[in-house]
């Protein structure tokens, strides 16, 4: 079977829920929280996946742009050339 709409609930990579585990359980700030530690640790771990996603698709990561909702997370990226 080959099953077309997977947009929505594609299963998650063991590998990503490795790295997203300790932001779900213990480091659950918010990135845009800039007075304290929860939210200094967030913005880290943001920064961090902007690098590694520019690195991926070669761009710089001030291109990356993470935008979050209650019932979605995408990450979007373009090219400002």
């Amino acid at each position: 079977m080959i099953y077309l709409d997977n947009n929505s609930t594609t299963q998650l990579d063991q590998e990503v829920l490795a790295e997203m585990l300790p932001y779900l359980k213990e480091l659950y700030g918010n990135s845009a929280s800039r007075t304290h530690k929860f939210g200094w640790d967030a913005n880290d771990a943001v920064k961090l996946a902007r690098e590694r996603v520019s690195k991926l698709i070669n761009a710089k990561p001030d291109e990356i742009i993470i935008i979050c909702a209650i019932f979605f997370k995408k990450i979007v990226f373009y090219n400002s050339s």
